[in-house]
């Protein structure tokens, strides 16, 4: 029996292109080698029918990227040619107004895009149950692969310091800067409580884009 071949096209190399893409595809040829061969690729030849031929199966998320506006049609080019198409979604496509992207997302109708590429996809994968049957609106055939690390790895690794104090930690970008919102008067409840000598705020991940 032949291998079933595999084309993985992350958004990125680190972040949901690591984690939903990247890593799970490494992990699928490395336990099944005589079932899967997968390859990775950060700049596909949107254009060259040929390339896209080779493969079974061609998993994207959100776009045949690098390319918005080609990528509707070559997906239902595909989808013709009996090569299977995978479509990975791990958050809604409008970005709310707070989100630093939004202006950006509207302008170039990237939203829309996003949206049609669902309408044609064979299959949608996503986070949670909550956003798939959101998706199933548009495509009925999502399946939910929750995210997943590999705890193995050095940033992974816990490195605990005792503390007598209650930590309460936040984790985030710039995009969840509204999040932080939910927050207000926190603090100055938990200082009006006399509790701030036993509590440690640990804020991770922050940047200022």
């Amino acid at each position: 029996m032949s291998k079933i071949k595999i084309l993985v096209l992350p958004s990125d190399r680190t972040g949901v292109g690591k984690f939903r893409s990247i890593e799970p595809h490494i992990f699928l040829q490395n336990k099944y080698p005589e079932d899967f061969h997968v390859d990775i690729d950060f700049e596909p030849k949107m254009d060259d029918i040929s390339y896209w031929t080779k493969y079974d199966m061609v998993c994207f998320h959100r776009s045949l990227k690098p390319d918005y506006d080609k990528s509707n049609t070559l997906i239902q080019v595909l989808n013709s040619l009996g090569i299977i198409t995978v479509m990975d979604l791990d958050d809604y496509w409008l970005p709310t107004k707070e989100h630093p992207a939004y202006h950006l997302v509207l302008q170039h109708k990237i939203h829309e895009k996003i949206l049609a590429n669902i309408k044609v996809a064979k299959y949608v994968v996503t986070t949670t149950s909550i956003f798939a049957n959101e998706i199933k609106k548009y495509n009925k055939n999502v399946f939910v692969l929750p995210n997943a690390i590999d705890p193995t790895e050095k940033q992974f690794t816990p490195n605990p310091e005792p503390s007598e104090r209650i930590r309460i930690g936040w984790l985030g970008g710039s995009s969840h800067e509204k999040d932080l919102e939910l927050l207000n008067g926190l603090v100055a409840k938990l200082t009006s409580d006399g509790l701030m000598d036993k509590i440690q705020f640990v804020l991770c991940g922050f940047d200022l884009r």
